[in-house]
C-alpha cells in the first residue's frame, strides 16, 4: 500500500482515477486549489487539502504532514479570461 498525493483531485481525471487507487488499497490525499471546479459534491473517502501548488511553504508542509510515497499529478491547463492559465503554477501563458 502506498500513500498517494493526487494533485488536481477535484478535476475530472482525478475523480475517475482516485477510486481505482483506493480499490487497490492505496491511501489517498487529495490536493486542489479549487480554482476551476470547486469542491465536487460527493462523499470523499480521503482527506482534501486546499493548497495552491505555487505556494511552496504550503506544499512543503503538506509533504511533511503526510510523507507521500508517490504523486499522481492531475493538474490541468484551462482557459481563464481568454488566456491560458496553468492552475498548478499560477502562471498565465501567452
Amino acid at each position: 500500500m502506498m500513500r498517494i498525493l493526487v494533485t488536481g483531485s477535484e478535476g475530472s481525471l482525478a475523480q475517475m482515477v482516485t477510486p481505482m487507487f483506493q480499490e487497490l488499497g492505496h491511501s489517498i490525499v487529495g490536493c486542489d486549489n479549487l480554482s476551476r471546479h470547486g469542491i465536487q459534491c460527493r462523499e470523499k473517502r480521503y482527506p482534501l487539502e486546499i493548497v495552491d501548488l505555487a505556494d511552496s511553504s504550503k506544499v512543503r508542509a503538506l509533504f511533511e504532514k503526510y510523507n507521500f510515497d508517490t504523486i499522481f499529478h492531475a493538474v490541468d491547463i484551462s482557459f481563464c479570461r481568454d488566456k491560458l492559465f496553468y492552475q498548478g503554477a499560477g502562471r498565465i501563458l501567452f
